[in-house]
């Protein structure tokens, strides 16, 4: 005959039938991994010109168990103790008495002493019945607390604005200077990260470009001027700090730097014209117009300003 479980052994039972009704799904990949402890932990990754933040959100339930009390002991009563037969006193023998002699006594009370034969057995008082005994009181069983842990895992990514390089003009002759201008700015991306508003900032700390032909500059404004013909593609690069900030967390988080580029193409035409011998550079037509006054006294007068 199996012997009967325990409470104990059957919450431990409970606690492996939940364990087992909770799905097993594969771990998926993260680009980055929460560090830390806690109920809510976080980290970020940089790499290919974004950043992407991570978080894990841990969140415990519990519930009480509480097993049933051992029923009580049945105790029986206590029988009735058997009252006491009480014996009859053995009478005792007679005494042989002889025949009174003819003698006149005096008999008073206090020489009268009745025979025992005349004396009535007096019956022992009974004894009182004891009290049955108390059942022992029932031992509570203490409650079993079951924790289950349940953690989510969230990622979310930022990229800064697309840069924009231009140049001015982009055309010019070999040896005339053209000016090239960057747009870096201090900016803000926002989303949402495990149901906590997140944002991300960018901030501007160098510009840097690369003319093309082996030479460099820096700042976001840069005036370059090619020595020799042909097409040159200049490129400005911006490196930006990057630091995230989740709702209900610490400040601003450092999450790296990320650099961006932009580049424009610079078209470069030898200097001067060669013309045929013998042939003069063509002049520009000459422009007629009427004026109220001398332009060169009165240079503000009708038809003088162009």
């Amino acid at each position: 005959m199996s012997k009967p479980l325990k409470p104990q052994h059957l919450m431990v039972m409970g606690f492996a039938l939940i364990i087992t009704m909770f799905p097993f799904a594969p771990t998926p990949s993260w680009a980055c991994s929460a560090g830390g402890g806690g109920a809510f932990s976080y980290g970020s990754q940089t790499g290919g010109g974004s950043v992407t933040v991570c978080a894990r959100a841990v969140v415990e339930s519990r519930s009480v168990v509480v097993a049933k009390s051992a029923p009580r002991p049945v105790v029986a009563a206590p029988k009735p103790a058997p009252k006491p037969i009480a014996s009859a006193p053995k009478s005792a023998p007679k005494p042989v008495v002889a025949a009174p002699k003819p003698v006149t006594r005096l008999f008073t009370q206090a020489n009268l002493n009745p025979p025992p034969s005349l004396l009535k057995p007096i019956a022992k008082p009974k004894a009182a019945p004891k009290p049955a005994p108390k059942p022992p009181a029932p031992v509570p069983n203490k409650p079993a607390v079951i924790v289950l842990s349940s953690a989510s895992n969230g990622q979310a990514s930022f990229s800064p604005a697309p840069l924009t390089a231009l140049a001015d003009p982009p055309n010019l002759t070999a040896g005339e200077a053209t000016t090239l201008t960057a747009n870096p700015m201090l900016h803000f991306q926002s989303g949402a990260l495990l149901g906590k508003a997140t944002d991300v900032r960018f901030e501007p700390i160098s510009t840097s470009w690369n003319f093309g032909d082996g030479s460099t500059g820096s700042g976001s404004t840069a005036a370059h001027a090619y020595a020799a013909d042909g097409q040159y593609r200049a490129t400005a690069m911006v490196t930006y700090a990057v630091y995230y900030q989740i709702a209900g967390q610490t400040g601003w988080v450092s999450g790296g730097q990320i650099t961006v580029s932009d580049a424009v193409l610079i078209q470069v035409s030898a200097g001067g014209i060669d013309l045929p011998i013998g042939q003069d550079p063509v002049s520009p037509p000459a422009v007629v117009r009427l004026v109220g006054k001398n332009c060169l006294i009165s240079p503000g007068a009708y038809g003088c300003s162009a």
